[in-house]
């Protein structure tokens, strides 16, 4: 298991987070194998650059994020294997193929069935040996047929139709709830009141991020709503979105939960972005995180946000019908 490093943490672990920071273009300070304020900056910057929460601390999202980054298209063969390959260079491959017309799913540096169903289809089209392993020949045909750029995948805008062929009522709908189990009050009634509106819910706990998206996917979710009540005040809506592909799905939710959600003096702007926390990423349903407190605040407006988010959740659900 991996033990978070932060400010005042010394020795090889350390050194080797150093090492692979300025690998990436970041600063340390010199001698290494000591965390001080330049390399808790670093950290913060790197988070950002990644869509994750730039708390300056190395926990196992930023580490598996930092392992990643060193995979470059091309320098490995990718294939579908048990656990599934991940890298910057199977992001590189899905946006590529989604370029190109070939739905590889998100671009999410998975290396699932999904990407490899594209790249036998990419192999086939251009008279490559169909075996679904992106090695040497189908790295050069990519290489000739897209920019280095990348573009935007053919993921995004099969999303948006499945959106809208999607059924527009909260009957039926699998909806996940999950949290890391500080508030289960709030994720509690809100499921309660899904259900009654004979929303199929499953409410999940779990200080994993990674192990509540794995719990989603086994559900089966149609969307997963992840609730993280924090010290800071307010509140911030988060969806997947990285290089070339937005999830449209998740934005729509983030947007309409902004519209609905009440907001107490002296709370700052809320605000919806694009980010790429494992929640967000590994789930295969639209998923939102929304991040919101103080928790004293929380309990004061529960069943406002009970509501809100009910109503939201009810708004999205009904696009389809307004769309059309």
């Amino acid at each position: 298991m991996f033990h978070q490093l932060t400010v005042g943490d010394a020795g090889p672990e350390v050194d080797e987070l150093q090492q692979r920071l300025v690998d990436l273009g970041f600063e340390v300070n010199e001698p290494r194998d000591r965390f001080d304020e330049v390399t808790r900056i670093s950290v913060e910057q790197f988070q950002r650059s990644r869509g994750l929460d730039a708390s300056g601390v190395c926990d196992s999202a930023t580490w598996r994020a930092l392992l990643e980054a060193e995979h470059q298209f091309g320098s490995r063969p990718l294939y579908l294997a048990s656990p599934m390959l991940r890298g910057d260079d199977v992001a590189t491959l899905q946006l590529r193929l989604g370029s190109l017309g070939f739905n590889a799913g998100r671009v999410d540096g998975i290396f699932g069935p999904n990407t490899q169903r594209a790249v036998r289809d990419f192999q086939q089209n251009v008279d490559l040996v169909v075996d679904g392993v992106c090695a040497r020949d189908t790295v050069s045909q990519l290489d000739r047929l897209t920019s280095r750029g990348g573009g935007h995948s053919i993921a995004g805008m099969r999303e948006r139709e499945d959106l809208d062929v999607r059924a527009t009522a909260l009957g039926g709908l699998r909806v996940a709830i999950c949290h890391r189990g500080v508030d289960n009050a709030l994720v509690g009634a809100l499921g309660a009141d899904l259900h009654l509106a004979e929303a199929v819910v499953s409410v999940a706990s779990d200080d994993d991020w990674s192990a509540l998206a794995a719990a989603t996917n086994a559900f089966e979710a149609d969307v997963c709503l992840a609730v993280d009540v924090v010290d800071a005040v307010g509140v911030e809506i988060a969806y997947y979105s990285t290089d070339g592909f937005q999830s449209e799905a998740g934005r729509m939710l983030a947007e309409s939960l902004l519209r609905q959600l009440p907001h107490p003096p002296g709370w700052p702007p809320s605000v919806a972005r694009g980010m790429r926390l494992p929640i967000l990423r590994e789930t295969r349903c639209p998923t939102v995180r929304i991040k919101i407190g103080p928790i004293d605040d929380v309990a004061e407006i529960h069943s406002l946000l009970v509501a809100a988010g009910h109503r939201a959740l009810r708004a999205w659900t009904d696009r389809a019908t307004l769309n059309s």
